[in-house]
């Protein structure tokens, strides 16, 4: 009974999040939200064993992560504004991607992506992780979260060690890591796949303004 309760207030939790966003932004709820509440046992049913789906909202000033395995649904309010996502994302990428930071001032580029790598696993995976007895992830990203890679997350903070860069603890190492636009295109997708395969592939490369 405890748990069927405590089931019911998340879902009603849920419920008022999507509510008020639908509210507030209704063409971004349109475009990734929705029919989600509806259709989270759905989304269950079709995650693999030790899998968990995570899907980012970035709102004006905070930021939202459902996370979905096949038993779990968890909706987290991160600790993190959207000022403050934004400013590390940016000095990740700085750290992953500034050729002459990273030839010419190794050290500094060295000191700023172990700090934060594992910045956003901390504030922006943790969280979710935690207890969780998951393999594979799903990542469906929100504004600046798909300028960086997750798979270069660090799992521990080794600011204050020397480690060559092969040695890290990179999310990696950890987790088989994948990413989405939304859980209802992933579902359609996923559903999809087996009926139609042409075995072709596209590719393209992604090109950021600065932030």
């Amino acid at each position: 009974a405890k748990i069927i309760s405590e089931e019911n207030a998340l879902n009603q939790e849920i419920e008022t999040f999507l509510q008020n966003l639908k509210e507030k932004y209704p063409r971004y709820h349109q475009l990734k939200y929705e029919n989600i509440t509806a259709k989270v046992s759905e989304v269950q049913g079709l995650l693999a064993p030790k899998t968990m789906l995570l899907e980012y909202f970035v709102s004006d000033t905070m930021v939202y992560l459902f996370a979905i395995t096949p038993k779990t649904v968890k909706l987290l309010e991160l600790n993190v504004s959207r000022l403050g996502l934004y400013k590390e994302v940016k000095r990740l990428r700085l750290a992953l991607s500034n050729y002459d930071l990273i030839t010419n001032r190794s050290k500094k580029a060295y000191q700023i992506y172990t700090q934060k790598a594992y910045w956003c696993y901390a504030n922006l995976l943790a969280p979710a992780l935690e207890g969780a007895e998951v393999e594979n992830l799903i990542v469906v990203a929100d504004a600046v979260l798909g300028q960086i890679p997750f798979e270069v997350f660090l799992r521990e903070d080794i600011q204050q060690k020397k480690i060559a860069y092969e040695k890290m603890p990179y999310l990696l190492k950890e987790y088989t890591i994948s990413y989405n636009y939304s859980a209802t295109l992933w579902k359609e997708n996923l559903k999809t796949k087996a009926q139609t395969n042409n075995h072709k592939l596209l590719a393209c490369a992604a090109s950021y303004t600065t932030l």
